[in-house]
């Protein structure tokens, strides 16, 4: 069998080539970003929790310390009030007297000792004075990325993720380009970090009731598919401020929040945020 292939076929063959090439090296650069912005995510977090864990240890071990010094201060002082070097007072005076003052002694020493803890317990809590204000920034820069969950409390469950798959309407292969997190109508829809709305709107045959939100360092997420919208363009959210309900408007085959996430112009995986 002779097969003839034409120039244009050959054109074309080149053409969707390089088209099928250069996809997957857009595809394979996102997804190294997404994965490198992840895991930065992740060690910011681990570190924060980490800070936060000494932060609070070390204020129960400070107050602990304070305390006992307070105690030893005051059973050393009782005991001196009750002690006497007076020879005038019968034998088994002068001897409880004597035995006070060798438990003054032992007071005294574990008050030398306690004294010591404290100075160096106060000694780390100066040095943790100063890192609280860097870890304070650490959650305000957590705060303002879009890493939380854009249901309220944690609710919902993803039905559909970010990348190729299969258009319920035309039956066609098409980049899906967000993540559906499913749950009942009105259930509230968040914002997944602090941000400015930019935009809200209405599509019909498309994204339906819907919400954009611009948050720092570039990134901006859009809830669609809305229910209702409980913000306005302009307004300020912070992280997990409701903006709506979960709905069902546009072209959906049932309720649930289509999430997109972007960097500058470049679309993302919101999984790779997505944090409970």
């Amino acid at each position: 069998m002779h097969i003839s292939v034409t120039t244009p076929q050959i054109i074309f063959i080149v053409i969707l080539v390089g088209i099928i090439v250069a996809f997957s090296a857009a595809v394979i650069s996102g997804e190294g970003k997404v994965n490198a912005l992840k895991q930065k995510d992740t060690e910011l977090r681990k570190a924060t929790a980490s800070l936060e864990s000494v932060t609070d240890q070390l204020d129960q071990l400070l107050s602990t310390g304070g305390k006992l010094e307070q105690s030893i201060q005051v059973t050393r002082k009782a005991l001196y009030e009750n002690s006497t070097d007076s020879f005038d007072q019968p034998l088994s005076t002068r001897l409880d007297a004597e035995k006070n003052g060798r438990l003054g002694a032992q007071y005294a020493s574990m008050e030398r000792e306690v004294a010591q803890l404290s100075d160096v317990l106060k000694s780390a809590s100066a040095i943790l004075s100063q890192i609280k204000p860097i870890l304070q920034l650490r959650k305000e820069v957590l705060a303002d990325l879009p890493t939380g969950w854009p249901l309220i409390a944690g609710r919902g469950f993803i039905t559909q993720g970010f990348g190729p798959s299969i258009n319920p309407f035309s039956g066609y292969y098409y980049m899906h380009k967000g993540v559906h997190v499913a749950d009942a109508v009105g259930t509230p829809i968040v914002a997944m970090g602090n941000g400015k709305v930019v935009e809200t709107g209405y599509d019909p045959l498309g994204y339906g009731n819907y919400v954009w939100i611009q948050h720092k360092y570039g990134f901006r997420t859009r809830y669609n598919h809305m229910h209702t919208i409980v913000v306005s363009e302009g307004q300020t959210v912070k992280a997990g401020q409701q903006i709506g309900t979960l709905g069902a408007t546009g072209l959906v085959t049932g309720p649930h929040l289509h999430l997109e996430l972007y960097l500058g112009d470049e679309l993302l995986n919101p999984m790779a945020f997505m944090h409970r």
